[in-house]
Order: C-alpha cells, then sequence, then structure tokens
C-alpha cells in the first residue's frame, strides 16, 4: 500500500509539474513540485527511492517538454541526494519544516546547477550569479507549497487501509534501503 500511495503522489505532483505550475507561477515564478515531492517524501523515505523518483520524474519531465536533454533529470537526481540528507540532519518534531527547508535547499541547487548548464550550452555567455538571485522567489515559493503537500502525504500515509501488518517492519540487509 505505501509504494502505491507513493506511485499515486508521484504521478499526481509531476501532472502539476507539467500543467499547474506554469499556470500559478506570480511574476514568472513558479513552484517546482518534483523538488516538493522529494522534500515530503524524505522525511519516510529510502535513498533508494528517493533517486529512483527522482530520476524517474526528470526523465518523465525531459522526455515532454525539453526533447531529451536531461538535464532536469541530473538535476533532480542531485535533488534526491539532497533530499536524503534528511535522515542525518533534521529537527525533531518539525517535519512540515524540514521538508520546507529542503524544498528550498533542493531549490537553490537546482538553480545553481542550470546556471552552469545555461552557460555550458552557449545559451549565456557569460557565468553570473544573477541567474541564481534572480529566482530566489522561486526557492521560496517551492518552500512555502512544500508544507500542504507534506500535510497531505502524512495524512494519506496513517491510513490502513489495505496494508499489511508486516509491511512497516521489513528489515533489509543493506543501508541503501534504510
Amino acid at each position: 500500500m505505501r509504494r502505491f500511495i507513493i506511485t499515486l503522489f508521484s504521478i499526481i505532483l509531476v501532472i502539476l509539474q507539467l500543467y499547474l505550475s506554469p499556470v500559478i507561477s506570480i511574476a514568472g515564478y513558479a513552484p517546482d513540485f518534483v523538488l516538493i515531492l522529494l522534500a515530503v517524501l524524505s522525511a519516510r523515505e529510502s535513498l533508494a527511492t528517493l533517486l529512483i523518483t527522482g530520476v524517474a520524474a526528470g526523465a518523465v519531465i525531459d522526455l515532454t517538454t525539453a526533447g531529451g536533454t536531461f538535464i532536469n533529470t541530473a538535476v533532480y537526481f542531485i535533488g534526491a541526494l539532497i533530499c536524503a540528507l534528511h535522515r542525518y540532519i533534521q529537527i525533531k518534531g518539525a517535519g512540515f519544516l524540514n521538508a520546507s527547508v529542503y524544498a528550498f535547499i533542493s531549490a537553490a541547487a537546482k538553480y545553481f546547477i542550470i546556471m552552469f548548464a545555461l552557460y555550458i550550452v552557449k545559451i549565456e555567455t557569460g557565468l553570473s550569479l544573477i541567474i541564481f538571485f534572480a529566482n530566489i522567489p522561486a526557492m521560496i515559493y517551492s518552500a512555502l507549497a512544500a508544507v500542504p503537500f507534506y500535510e497531505l502525504f502524512e495524512l494519506i500515509s496513517k491510513f490502513k487501509f489495505m496494508r499489511e501488518e508486516k509491511e512497516d517492519r521489513v528489515i533489509m540487509s543493506s543501508p541503501f534501503f534504510k
């Protein structure tokens, strides 16, 4: 049941990224729903789940919007690695705050990487931090938008419908899956 919830939540947020994000932009700044997804999942899920979700969502977005450049795939992979730090660096008892902080940090990493990517593919003539600093409102927007999605995910995760009792007590031998 947990995997079904993650899959359904991922599909919904990728669709929101593709269709709703451009519509709800404020002054050209829109939240990044895939980074919000990774920040929300980071509290409960393993590194493997985060990496697979980030790469799959990035590939879907690249194939549907960017024409196969796969820059978003790399960005969301790095975003998943940043969100995986949630297990080690967090504020106990403030999950929504952790999700907001990691959404902000992941968005900052995204725009930092995009700054270099635009220079490498010769879209920008000079390497400038203006691209990074100009997107600070988008980072804040993503951090604020992470709070309701975190609360929604926590609410959905509490349902015990169609769940086996042994599902929460599975022991994995590798720390990669913990």
